[in-house]
């Protein structure tokens, strides 16, 4: 039998690694781009495209993140590109990223920018029960009884939300509430993510939950509504706040009406 030289086959197999290396950094510079920019349009493929090459995109990833100056005051569109990096790594590896929020939180920095590296850290994809909707996942916290049904519901009012104006949420979380907590959902625009904080204070099953689900809607819409204005500011911003007011009570105004009375008690709620 005749030995087959193997020195084609290996220089095809490098040849092909070349080509493949050469196509996640025209996928990583696209995913910068993107980032900086604020195009869902671009991010979007490009973020596929890296979650999708897995463990052959973290090298990259790595290099890009140790370029940035953590410890200097960065600009909105820096902050996005930091973030919107570190937050892929956390999908494709979560200890990779942590390893580097860990080292990046050593350096004095701009608090927005830390607190979104902490929120990043904070989601373990261990943590939750995750589904999608559409082009969204949702992420329910697994602490959170089942029985709530809370991923069946948050779906359900997704219908509410026209299809243009949801396009680009990446994902939604599920958490339920804790004392810490002084706020009932949050808007990350650097990654177009959703939290919903999900109350306890019934148990499932307790006829007083749909009053509780007056206000996970209120709170789902009103944070879907800093996306649907396309607000960049990560915080309290009045005017911002009072937008995605408007935005979340024109959605429950169509879709589930109530009495002004109701109206006044869940606004208070949510105070």
């Amino acid at each position: 039998m005749r030995r087959r030289d193997p020195a084609p086959a290996l220089v095809g197999r490098a040849l092909m690694m070349v080509d493949r290396e050469q196509a996640l950094e025209k996928e990583i510079r696209r995913l910068i781009q993107g980032l900086i920019t604020q195009s869902d349009r671009i991010v979007l493929p490009a973020y596929k495209q890296l979650y999708e090459a897995g463990n052959l995109a973290i090298p990259l990833l790595q290099r890009e993140l140790d370029r940035a100056d953590l410890s200097k005051t960065m600009r909105r569109e820096a902050m996005s590109s930091v973030v919107g990096l570190t937050a892929l790594l956390h999908d494709i590896d979560e200890l990779a990223s942590n390893v580097f929020i860990e080292k990046a939180l050593r350096f004095k920095q701009n608090p927005v920018l830390a607190s979104a590296l902490r929120a990043i850290q904070r989601y373990s994809n261990s943590k939750f029960r995750i589904s999608a909707f559409n082009n969204v996942r949702i992420f329910e916290e697994a602490a959170l009884d089942a029985n709530y049904d809370a991923t069946s519901h948050i779906k359900e009012w997704l219908l509410g939300i026209p299809p243009e104006e949801l396009k680009g949420i990446s994902r939604v979380y599920i958490v339920r509430t804790k004392p810490e907590f002084d706020y009932l959902g949050t808007y990350l625009p650097m990654l177009n993510v959703v939290t919903v904080v999900w109350q306890t204070f019934f148990t499932p099953g307790n006829v007083m939950n749909w009053l509780m689900h007056r206000v996970h809607k209120h709170t789902l819409y009103h944070e879907i509504g800093h996306h649907a204005h396309r607000h960049k500011e990560f915080g309290q911003d009045p005017e911002q706040e009072a937008e995605a007011e408007s935005y979340a009570k024109r959605l429950l105004a169509r879709t589930s009406p109530i009495s002004p009375m109701f109206g006044r008690l869940l606004g208070r709620i949510r105070k």
